[in-house]
């Protein structure tokens, strides 16, 4: 009898380590801060591309400091990776 409950309790616990290392799956979170392209284009981000890459692309007569400044603003300042939708603002 005393056999079956420590079963019972190290079974329990091997579940508990389970689900806490991924054993159940939730589905994946959606970021809530992804800016909306409200005003301008949206491109989407190659590999390698940086925002200051992308500011030298697409120009605007601007310091590159301004463009990218602008770029980073228009999208919350995260991290690019390859595949993101970018805003690209308007020029000023």
């Amino acid at each position: 009898m005393a056999a079956v409950a420590v079963l019972m309790a190290v079974g329990g616990v091997v579940a508990d380590v389970a689900v806490g290392l991924g054993g159940a799956r939730r589905p994946a979170a959606v970021p809530s801060a992804v800016p909306s392209p409200a005003v301008g284009a949206v491109r989407l981000v190659q590999p390698g591309e940086t925002y200051w890459s992308i500011a030298e692309e697409v120009g605007g007569g601007s310091d590159l400091r301004v463009r990218v400044a602008a770029l980073e603003e228009a999208n919350g300042g995260r991290i690019l990776m390859a595949g993101d939708r970018l805003v690209i603002p308007e020029a000023q």
